[in-house]
């Protein structure tokens, strides 16, 4: 790869010592790295004329004859400006390189074995990124055809070789596919600059390196911290009050999943994707779906990854599918559970989808389901925005009900402190037939009586405490309608 790009540049090269201009720039030389940048960025603005030019071309019917007749003779003109500052430009910097000066660019190049062809594409998107911040993706053949400076054919095919799966741009991820619109229906991939890589080159222009944190274990290049947390579950199945047959269902998937007996006959042979243990746990909030996520990973004997949403999406092209992808690499590398709350923000239906990027998330999504060979809990107050595809994806799935008054009876006694008395008047049946509280909104109220018995220096609880508390939860709750239900998505087909 070096070997190619650096004969291409030398033919440059060597084309323009014939006009002196090569061997002129020997004598001046690049001091720092705000020259080195401001030099190449001068290269940049001729490559941008060229891609309007270009631009022009492709709506000649908006032109005059005249004026479109020029546009051929304007593309050669700037390809013999180019050629002639990246000669210059980058004499000046092997020169450089050879008295011992440093530069921030190269170092970093380096690191991730550039080529000179692969420097010249990257410092043209790092200059879009910091002059024009908005839409900077370009397809194969117009990055191609940006830097063919010959108006060569064979060069340009040979060119390809630098977008290659095992090329160092793609392959260090430096640059990354974006797709306009459906990838399935248009097939067209542009590359963007990939968000991660870009903080940091610039990390490494303000001299700061990169240290793991402490509890930063994750494998993948991208750290846990950075899409959400790891932690070890605080609650076990016995701490999860659920429907019994829901229960005994979750204990079967769990105990197969953990038997590794199916591999033993053959099943890797037959089925080559969707078998790791995907969990959909749904229904109103407050009902204990992440309680019950962290009972699974408990039941497993393994910590949870709980991906954060917010962290997830990324303002840059390709920035959130690769967050995705991270999250899944860590999960599967580290042996965590992973946990997505709220994933409808992410797997909703593609029928909703505003813009072309939406659905390109869901997308992979559902692949990274497809081929997640470890456990993962979904969950979501919003089944019905889910999108179809994801229900073939999933091994079980629980819908979470507002408990009945024999379930919230058991939720109220399961959040007594060990510590605390119980007064001979408290009345759990009671509370369980007045207030039809989801089990969230029964923790809350148990922690406000709790409060209101400390400050009073005491240990024994009594009714008149845990009425104060439920009523004080019922005013503040937002939703009013208790009777009203989330159905499941699957029971819309």
């Amino acid at each position: 790869m070096e070997e190619l790009a650096k004969k291409e540049v030398d033919q440059v090269a060597e084309s323009s010592d014939e006009k002196g201009v090569c061997i002129a720039a020997k004598q001046q030389g690049i001091a720092n790295d705000a020259e080195y940048f401001e030099r190449y960025s001068d290269i940049c603005e001729l490559i941008q004329k060229k891609d309007k030019t270009f631009l022009k071309m492709n709506e000649s019917d908006k032109i005059t004859p005249e004026e479109a007749a020029a546009l051929p003779g304007e593309v050669m003109s700037l390809n013999t400006a180019i050629k002639e500052k990246s000669c210059i430009f980058w004499t000046q910097i092997d020169e450089g390189l050879k008295g011992s000066k440093e530069f921030i660019f190269e170092d970093f190049a380096k690191l991730y074995s550039l080529g000179r062809y692969e420097k010249s594409i990257l410092l043209f998107f790092l200059h879009m990124e910091f002059t024009r911040p908005f839409n900077n993706v370009y397809s194969e053949n117009k990055l191609i055809s940006l830097f063919d400076l010959e108006d060569n054919i064979l060069l340009r095919m040979k060119s390809s070789i630098h977008f290659a799966e095992d090329a160092p741009l793609i392959k260090a991820r430096i640059l990354i596919r974006d797709f306009v619109g459906v990838p399935s229906l248009t097939g067209v991939a542009e590359y963007g600059l990939n968000s991660r890589m870009l903080d940091k080159f610039v990390k490494m222009l303000n001299g700061i390196k990169e240290e793991p944190k402490e509890g930063d274990s994750c494998a993948s290049h991208m750290p846990c911290r950075e899409i959400g947390n790891v932690q070890d579950p605080s609650y076990t199945l016995n701490d999860v009050v659920i429907n019994a047959q829901d229960k005994e269902n979750l204990i079967l998937f769990i105990d197969a999943f953990r038997d590794k007996r199916l591999e033993t006959v053959g099943i890797s042979k037959k089925i080559k994707k969707g078998k790791g243990l995907v969990l959909l746990f749904y229904g109103p909030p407050g009902t204990g779906k992440s309680m019950l996520a962290e009972a699974v990973a408990a039941q497993l004997e393994k910590k949870l990854l709980v991906v954060d949403y917010s962290k997830v999406l990324d303002r840059w092209v390709g920035g959130t599918d690769k967050r995705i992808k991270a999250a899944f690499d860590n999960a599967g590398k580290e042996n965590f559970v992973l946990l997505m709350d709220e994933v409808d923000s992410l797997l909703y239906n593609r029928s909703y989808a505003g813009q072309e990027h939406d659905i390109r998330f869901v997308n992979d999504m559902l692949r990274e389901l497809e081929n997640f060979e470890g456990a993962v809990v979904l969950t979501t107050n919003m089944d019905t925005i889910l999108d179809p595809a994801v229900e073939r994806r999933i091994s079980l799935k629980i819908k979470f009900e507002l408990p009945d008054k024999t379930m919230r009876t058991q939720i109220w006694k399961s959040h007594m402190p060990e510590g605390i008395t119980i007064d001979n008047g408290v009345d759990f049946e009671l509370l369980a037939n007045r207030y039809e509280f989801s089990g969230g909104y029964i923790k809350n109220a148990m922690l406000t009586a709790l409060r209101r018995l400390t400050l009073r220096k005491e240990t024994m609880l009594k009714m008149d405490d845990l009425i104060f508390a439920a009523d004080t939860e019922q005013k503040g709750m937002f939703i009013k309608n208790k009777e009203k239900r989330i159905q499941g998505f699957s029971e819309r087909y």
